[in-house]
């Protein structure tokens, strides 16, 4: 049991850049064969773009921490 939360931990971080790193490489693809790539955003998708970075942070940020509190009270 103790080596649980660690390991779910590690899986966390492992499994939120997987998703990241997919993430980015299927968009960068799909705007590249769209031709999209050297096309500027307009600001309604820059806005809409900083609200999921800032959904996927507090998340990223969020369950690591939920995890570590975990740990340190079933100790």
């Amino acid at each position: 049991m103790d080596s649980l939360i660690p390991i779910l931990f590690g899986l966390t971080i492992l499994a939120s850049l997987v998703v990241t790193l997919v993430f980015l490489m299927r968009n960068r693809r799909a705007a590249k064969e769209s031709g999209l790539d050297q096309v500027e955003r307009t600001e309604e998708e820059k806005a809409k773009d900083r609200q999921t970075a800032i959904t996927w942070g507090c998340l990223l940020i969020a369950v690591p921490l939920a995890l570590v509190l975990v740990y340190t009270v079933t100790r």
